[in-house]
């Protein structure tokens, strides 16, 4: 077994359940849905939104009208409304393949591997993933089938239906899909031990699919439901979480996406976007082992990861960690003094992940769940340091964090988000004074390039950061049709100083107001700057503008590579500039 539940790899803070020490699993008792997506009758169908199928399940999904955000998709959509369809064994949807490469056991640990994938791989329908997930089963554990006799080997299991699996053997299908589950501790250790133990392993894994399995609001008249309260949706866009400040839709982040697994797939050690909570609803099926380290110690995560599991990759690909394709075993981990909580997740249960808390599982068979991101306040000083970070790194954000607190001081959220928009904005008009004492032009955003992307900023040239407040670009012209490349303050210097304009959303005295506490003159801004509140660790100091000593020597490396391709940046900016003056 990878790590025993309750051995020495079990941190006290991982996801807690009412405090410190407690399992990050949490099981709902009397108001938590018990079968939202199958297995009976839950909740009706009063308004036509949810339909009985043969085998009695009430399935449906959000179908459709779903928008992106990121550097990769470049759009936003507004929210709209969407149509439910029902989800049955014929339903297909866009499958990924999930590559393990044949490995070996090393140093008396189950080897660390890459997963490598290829995005919509194949359109598979539920019930043919359901049947591979018994092919798959059958040659893993055949004795736990009851002998039934399928074509996998101890490593070889193949989701696309050949390499490892006999596709054409019926019975056996039959059989091992009516045999018990495994025992999670047999899973378990097949997982680490034995997949593709002798030849390369192919999974397929329905993953990111935009849409809820949770009754749609409203769909019961005026009674709201119990599982409507507990919908992902609900949680994302709740009262108390700061997302619901972001006006468009996010898939996967302020909107639910569908994950259908087999046995197996699984999901690699990562944090969320810009360091969030995540969410994760156990609808049906078979169920998953999550591992989590804590915020603590995610800085020593990194190092093991870098210097003990993947040194030569690192060396090749400093960002390897960042790409989500790397599992770690949680016994090696353990062995460098990492803590590791593990979980398993039974259907109808909730897994919370803190903010900057690396996370990683597997299913255990076919299953279906939902997962989304929150926010509560004391996520904030996370936001500053995943921002900080981003900008280390030259990531773009998936959330406009300037733009999000903004909104939520308007709203008068509460007296932290006012802090933290405080200490951002003191940065912000000290930058603006050191840039205006150079004697460059000012102009106040036109109404439309406010409106550009819902409200959200544009990246900077140079570290992709959100400049939502203000930005500087080189001359003054600025339509949706010629948007010139720009610089957030930070790197306004980075522009030839010649023709540099600074462009502002809001007027000094305008982020003055948005920060004065209600009921004081918005002269000054608050003294306090803000700090983590008791309920979670400080964030990990890799996220400041320093390189911390602790970190990697690769990352370390990658970082100053960066700063050589800025500096390539601006010597392109300056030619280009200096040919049009010539011009």
């Amino acid at each position: 077994e990878a790590v025993p539940e309750g051995g020495a790899g079990r941190p006290q803070e991982a996801v807690p359940e009412g405090g410190p020490g407690r399992p990050q699993c949490l099981r709902p008792e009397i108001d938590a849905p018990t079968t939202t997506f199958g297995g009976g009758a839950s909740g009706g169908d009063e308004a036509g939104d949810w339909t009985e199928n043969k085998t009695g399940d009430l399935t449906g999904t959000k179908r459709g009208g779903l928008g992106a955000v990121g550097s990769a998709a470049g759009m936003l959509c507004r929210r709209r409304d969407v149509s439910y369809a029902v989800i049955g064994d014929e339903t297909e949807f866009s499958a990924r393949l999930q590559k393990v490469p044949a490995r070996r056991s090393q140093n008396g640990h189950a080897s660390p591997f890459l997963c490598s994938f290829v995005p919509n791989h194949t359109n598979v329908a539920l019930g043919q993933l359901k049947k591979l997930d018994a092919q798959m089963r059958n040659g893993a554990f055949p004795a736990t089938n009851g002998g039934a006799n399928g074509g996998a080997n101890g490593g070889g299991g193949d989701g696309s239906g050949g390499d490892g699996v006999n596709g054409n053997e019926p019975a056996a299908t039959a059989a091992a899909a009516a045999a018990p589950l495994p025992a999670p501790e047999q899973v378990e250790f097949y997982f680490w031990e034995r997949l593709a133990a002798e030849r390369e392993a192919r999974l397929l894994y329905a993953s990111d699919v935009e849409g809820t399995a949770f009754p749609a609001a409203g769909s019961h008249g005026s009674t709201i439901s119990r599982d409507e309260r507990w919908s992902l949706q609900q949680i994302a866009m709740h009262d108390r979480s700061l997302l619901r400040f972001v006006n468009y839709d996010i898939p996967g982040v302020n909107t639910p996406m569908l994950y259908f697994g087999m046995l197996f797939s699984m999901f690699c050690w990562h944090v969320e976007d810009n360091y969030m909570y995540s969410i994760s609803y156990l609808h049906e099926g078979a169920p998953k082992t999550w591992y989590g380290v804590s915020p603590r110690q995610s800085a020593a995560f990194d190092r093991v990861f870098a210097d003990a599991a993947f040194p030569k990759d690192v060396e090749a690909d400093p960002t390897l960690l960042l790409k989500k394709a790397s599992m770690v075993p949680p016994s090696l981990l353990a062995s460098h003094g990492v803590r590791v909580c593990r979980a398993v997740q039974q259907p109808s249960e909730f897994v919370v992940t803190l903010p900057q808390a690396y996370h990683a599982g597997f299913s255990h068979g076919f299953n279906a769940a939902e997962a989304v991101n929150f926010l509560l306040p004391d996520w904030l000083p996370y936001a500053l340091s995943a921002a900080r970070w981003y900008r280390r790194i030259g990531q773009q954000p998936v959330l406009d964090t300037e733009h999000l607190l903004i909104d939520a001081v308007r709203a008068n959220y509460s007296p932290d988000a006012r802090a933290h928009l405080s200490f951002l904005v003191d940065d912000e008009l000290r930058m603006r004074g050191a840039f205006r004492s150079g004697g460059a032009p000012e102009l106040k955003m036109a109404e439309d390039d406010r409106a550009h992307a819902l409200g959200r900023g544009s990246p900077c040239l140079f570290c992709a950061h959100t400049c939502h407040m203000s930005f500087v670009q080189l001359g003054p012209e600025r339509t949706l049709k010629r948007r010139p490349p720009l610089a957030c303050l930070r790197h306004a210097d980075h522009l030839p100083s010649q023709g540099r304009v600074l462009f502002v959303r809001y007027t000094d005295a305008e982020l003055l107001h948005l920060c004065a506490p209600p009921g004081l003159p918005p002269t000054s801004l608050p003294a306090a700057s803000p700090h983590p509140p008791p309920t979670l660790p400080p964030p990990h100091p890799c996220a400041g503008l320093e390189i911390p000593p602790a970190l990697p020597c690769s990352m370390a490396r990658a970082l100053g590579e960066r700063e050589a391709s800025i500096d390539a940046k601006r010597q392109r900016i300056a030619a280009r500039a200096a040919a049009e003056r010539a011009a």
